[in-house]
């Protein structure tokens, strides 16, 4: 495949690259983005959407909640853009779940919006674990992890459980 290069986003081909750590950003308030010292940055805002759903799946796990993701035009997976508050109702999630099939980008920007399971299945790996195992955006995987447990969604233990299940997965299959 030849390379195309970036065109218009060339200014922009450094951000949100797979392997980006929250180290390499900054994490600052709406206020702060506001001031002089950022008057002449961009600004993007990204958010967790999530409602609370206490649903049992199968007799056997109960779902604590839905999260909005989206595979996005690079193949990686991240969070919507846009300022909102990140808790909604779960009528509010599923109208602005089935909105996104109606939004001008989709299709081109936005190529699917994503559920990830907020439960390990029985055999210690599928369901969050596995998960984990795909390519986020920049550091998406680190702001689910953290925005999960933030808002009490899994408790600190089941994600370092499902982080270990997943890092355990990864090593055994890079051998």
């Amino acid at each position: 495949m030849a390379d195309i290069g970036w065109g218009q986003l060339q200014a922009y081909e450094a951000y949100g690259r797979a392997g980006d750590k929250k180290e390499d950003f900054n994490i600052i308030s709406y206020e702060e983005a506001l001031s002089d010292k950022y008057s002449s940055s961009k600004h993007a805002s990204h958010s967790m959407l999530f409602a609370r759903n206490d649903a049992i799946l199968w007799d056997l796990y109960n779902t604590r909640g839905t999260v909005l993701m989206q595979m996005r035009f690079d193949g990686l997976l991240g969070f919507p853009g846009g300022l909102v508050d990140p808790e909604i109702t779960l009528s509010q999630f599923q109208e602005i779940e089935l909105g996104n099939l109606k939004a001008p980008d989709y299709g081109s920007e936005t190529l699917g919006v994503i559920r990830p399971p907020l439960f390990t299945m029985g055999d210690g790996y599928r369901g969050l674990p596995a998960f984990l195992s795909n390519s986020f955006a920049g550091n998406a995987r680190q702001e689910l992890l953290i925005g999960l447990q933030h808002f009490k969604l899994l408790s600190e233990d089941e994600i370092q459980e499902a982080v270990k299940s997943w890092l355990t997965f990864q090593i055994k299959n890079t051998q």
